[in-house]
């Protein structure tokens, strides 16, 4: 079973942004999840502020934003797991 890291910003949220800084929205969360799960995916959602540094994420495949700012740009990224060296 792939292993799936869901970032969301401090309102637990998915912002997507853009640069007119009238046009932007929400993805939702839990929408999000159910796809992942139907394909068998091991979730796991936190905000940015609530990631455990210490863990080991190799293997994870890791969602995430890259602007939570309104108005700012934002690209949506899915990592490729990682792999111990």
């Amino acid at each position: 079973m792939s292993r799936l890291l869901i970032l969301t910003d401090e309102q637990s949220a998915f912002l997507v942004s853009k640069a007119d800084l009238r046009n932007f929205t929400l993805m939702d969360v839990e929408s999000i999840c159910s796809l992942f799960k139907e394909k068998n995916y091991d979730l796991s959602v936190c905000k940015f502020s609530e990631l455990d540094l210490t863990k080991s994420y190799n293997g994870y495949f890791i969602l995430y934003q890259t602007s939570e700012a309104p108005g700012g740009l934002s690209l949506i990224h899915i990592s490729e797991p990682t792999r111990p060296y």
